[in-house]
């Protein structure tokens, strides 16, 4: 990570992350049969991260709407927009790997054309498969029109994905906050599924109180 952080992923090669580990870079191989393969394997761990940061987000929104006796419809909605603010959150405090996983996965090229070698895939549907889950819960809630649950999973986490990467372009123009874009994104990608915006609002705000408090916690 700390190659990608100071040279980019371009300039990263079997042979920097060997001599950083203080391998060998034949040595490296044995693990890993090429530069695609390696990537794979930061993918699936930073993803891995990512899931847990999830989990730990809707556990500790539970725990808090509990605490606050919050009885609201929005509630339902609460885990998918948990979904959304930790891709957020990742975003704002882990920027090199959030860059690895939006430059790799956007690449025009094909990132590992040995399927045994994209160990990052399985992350990506179980995380993809959780959203789903609670998307569907809320559809079958009433708070969401009926619709392809995956296809909304799909549609929330590429959608953040490519937004947050106007974090690029913030410096030239204070507009293109990715984490404020993200936000709107959510709302209105929600919205058009058929939650009132306000209840998405208010979800919103209560979930982004709770990331926050946590992550200052961890500081």
């Amino acid at each position: 990570m700390r190659i990608v952080a100071a040279d980019g992923l371009e300039a990263m090669t079997v042979a920097k992350v060997a001599s950083a580990a203080d391998y060998t870079p034949g040595a490296l191989y044995r693990y890993f049969k090429s530069k695609d393969a390696l990537v794979a394997e930061l993918n699936r761990r930073v993803l891995l991260d990512h899931q847990a940061l999830l989990e730990r987000t809707m556990l500790l929104a539970a725990d808090r709407a509990s605490e606050r006796a919050i009885d609201a419809p929005w509630l339902t909605i609460m885990p998918v927009v948990c979904g959304s603010a930790a891709f957020r959150a990742a975003a704002r405090t882990r920027p090199t790997e959030f860059i690895l996983i939006s430059t790799t996965m956007g690449i025009g090229r094909q990132l590992v054309p040995n399927p045994e070698e994209a160990t990052h895939v399985p992350v990506l549907n179980a995380i993809l498969e959780n959203i789903g889950t609670r998307v569907q819960a809320a559809t079958e809630a009433g708070l969401f029109h009926e619709g392809p649950t995956r296809d909304r999973a799909m549609a929330l986490f590429f959608g953040l994905l490519g937004t947050l990467q106007t974090h690029k372009l913030e410096r030239f123009d204070s507009s293109l906050s990715a984490d404020r874009l993200a936000y709107l994104l959510t709302t209105d990608v929600l919205t058009g599924w058929g939650a009132p915006r306000a209840d998405v609002e208010a979800c919103q705000s209560l979930v982004d109180s709770i990331i926050n408090d946590a992550l200052g916690a961890d500081e």
